[in-house]
C-alpha cells in the first residue's frame, strides 16, 4: 500500500506531542509514586513531596512542565483542527476526550497548590491538601479522583498506541499492565 507522506512540519509536531506527552507522564508517574507513601503514613507521604518538590519546583523543570503543558494541549487542538472529519476509532476519541477534560478537572488543583504557595506562600504539604480534599471540599477530592482516573488513562492511551510497533513491547505489555493498575491504585 502507497503511504501518504508527513510533511516536516508534521513529524516535528508530533515528536514534539510525544516528548511533551512524556514529560507529563513523567510528571503524572513520579507524583502517584508519591502518593503511594501515603500507604505507610502521613510523615512518609511528605518526605517523598520533599524529593518531588526538589526534582519539580526548580526553574529548568518547571519550564518543562508548563512548557508541556502548553506545547502538548495546543497539538492536540492544532490536530482536530486540522482533521477534514470526526470520524476515528473509539481508541482516539477516548484519548482525544480525555486529554481534553484534563485542564478543567486540574486547574484548581493547580491553583491551590503551586499557585497559592507561589504567590500567597502557602505550605501545600499532604496535611494541606488532604485537608481540603477530603475535609473541605469533598467535591473537590471527588473530582480530583476523577482527574487522577482520566490522567492516568489518557497517558497510559498515549503510551501504549506510541510503543506498540516496537518488538519488545507485546513482551513487556504484562509488566506494563501490571504497572499500569497498580500505580494509580
Amino acid at each position: 500500500a502507497d503511504s501518504v507522506p508527513v510533511s516536516t512540519d508534521t513529524a516535528m509536531r508530533r515528536r514534539l506531542h510525544l516528548i511533551t506527552g512524556l514529560i507529563l507522564f513523567t510528571y503524572a508517574v513520579t507524583h502517584l509514586l508519591n502518593h503511594m507513601l501515603g500507604l505507610w503514613s502521613l510523615a512518609a507521604l511528605d518526605a517523598g513531596r520533599d524529593l518531588f518538590i526538589l526534582l519539580w519546583r526548580n526553574l529548568p523543570a518547571t519550564v518543562a512542565l508548563y512548557g508541556a503543558v502548553t506545547i502538548h494541549l495546543g497539538s492536540a487542538l492544532w490536530s482536530l483542527y486540522r482533521r477534514r472529519r470526526l470520524r476515528m476509532p473509539a481508541w482516539e476519541a477516548a484519548q482525544i476526550l480525555f486529554g481534553l477534560s484534563i485542564p478543567p478537572l486540574i486547574t484548581m488543583h493547580a491553583l491551590g497548590t503551586r499557585f497559592a504557595h507561589v504567590t500567597l506562600g502557602v505550605n501545600d504539604n499532604y496535611t494541606y491538601v488532604l485537608l481540603v480534599l477530603f475535609v473541605l471540599e469533598p467535591l473537590a477530592g471527588i473530582k480530583q479522583a476523577l482527574a487522577l482516573i482520566v490522567v492516568w488513562v489518557h497517558g497510559c492511551i498515549g503510551l501504549h498506541f506510541w510503543l506498540r510497533l516496537r518488538a519488545w513491547y507485546r513482551r513487556a505489555v504484562p509488566v506494563a499492565y501490571a504497572a499500569a493498575l497498580l500505580i494509580p491504585t
